[in-house]
């Protein structure tokens, strides 16, 4: 290459680039007008707002519509599970509260873990005795 990459580039290369006629300025960025054109205007401000509500209550709606469709199914499906759980949780419970409220068969257990748990300590205060 005979040109430096750092060159400027000249007219006519711009002018092909931005399509331009020979005879054509370069547009200008006018401060004034670019202000002018994004200056909010009153009207638009209200059609932007009501569009807004519109979109949000079409939205609001539809999902309205769908909680209303979907949770009926919802909540039997979830009852219909808290059942399932409860029914099988209930089986082992109820033999053993059968168990339980026999009048001699719970204090007959609590008497003999009390002289096992007696047993083990006496067994283990000998134990530490002879130990030392």
């Amino acid at each position: 290459m005979t040109e430096r990459p750092d060159d400027l580039l000249d007219e006519t290369t711009l002018r092909r680039a931005l399509r331009l006629e020979s005879d054509e300025r370069a547009p200008l960025f006018d401060p004034a007008a670019i202000a002018a054109a994004a200056r909010v205007r009153p009207r638009m401000v209200l059609v932007s707002a009501f569009a807004a509500l519109a979109i949000g209550t079409v939205g609001a709606i539809g999902v309205w519509s769908a909680v209303a469709y979907f949770l009926p199914t919802l909540v039997a499906e979830a009852f219909d599970l808290g059942l399932a759980v409860l029914a099988f949780v209930a089986v082992p419970v109820s033999a053993i509260w059968s168990v339980v409220q026999q009048p001699v068969v719970p204090l007959s257990l609590v008497v003999a873990i009390a002289i096992a748990t007696l047993q083990e300590l006496r067994e283990l205060s000998l134990a530490r005795s002879y130990g030392r």
